[in-house]
């Protein structure tokens, strides 16, 4: 048995191995944009809910205005639709009572 083939079909073995395990840790420019959007969906979420619940911790009533107020009163962004989605998806998941 020659000890230098038996290196080279080792060298074969593991360059075949690692190959196979980094094919599936590249992302595609889509799977990185659905990640960085399913974050963003989850972040401003996350923000209407919190001043929703600060509006009506105050006993304010909930509109879309009153939440687009507070967020711009904390400098941060969010527009008419986008707040009127997500205290939908509040609404119908049970988070938001009015």
């Amino acid at each position: 048995i020659d000890i230098n083939k038996l290196k080279i079909e080792e060298m074969k073995k593991n360059r075949k191995y690692r190959a196979k395990n980094r094919i599936g840790a590249i992302k595609t420019r889509t799977q990185i944009n659905q990640e960085f959007n399913a974050k963003k969906h989850a972040d401003s979420k996350n923000l209407v809910l919190e001043y929703a619940l600060k509006i009506l911790a105050n006993n304010q009533k909930l509109t879309i205005k009153n939440v687009k107020n507070e967020i711009e009163k904390n400098n941060e962004k969010l527009g008419n639709t986008q707040i009127s989605l997500y205290l939908n998806e509040l609404k119908e998941q049970g988070l938001i009572n009015e």
